[in-house]
């Protein structure tokens, strides 16, 4: 499989703001993206791993393992984040660092253990 690398979004570029056609939330600055090498499609870097290292568009071939992004950038992200389910931890928080989504994506997207 190519290696893909993933793009720190950065405040004013091209990417903050669009939608991810993975979980259909907002990119925001600070959180890390990949582009899908054949059709061009911009998605979370946690939502193309959560793909299997997939291109989410219906049709398309595009795969590739993603290497995350340098995060030296500090983050800008202020604004919570609107996916399903709840926050690993706060999107406001005064880390610097976007929320982390993966978790909030294997709560809705994976079967839950059976209770006890």
């Amino acid at each position: 499989m190519k290696p893909l690398q993933a793009q720190l979004v950065i405040p004013g570029s091209e990417h903050e703001d669009r939608t991810c056609i993975y979980c259909h939330e907002v990119i925001l600055s600070g959180e890390q993206v990949v582009t899908c090498p054949l059709d061009r499609t911009v998605v979370h870097l946690e939502c193309w791993t959560h793909n299997l290292n997939r291109c989410p568009s219906s049709g398309c071939a595009g795969r590739g393992e993603p290497i995350a992004a340098s995060t030296t950038e500090p983050s800008t992200t202020t604004r919570p984040s609107r996916l399903r389910g709840s926050l690993t931890r706060d999107a406001n928080a005064s880390d610097g660092q976007p929320p982390d989504r993966s978790s909030r994506l294997r709560g809705t997207l994976l079967p839950r253990e059976p209770k006890s």
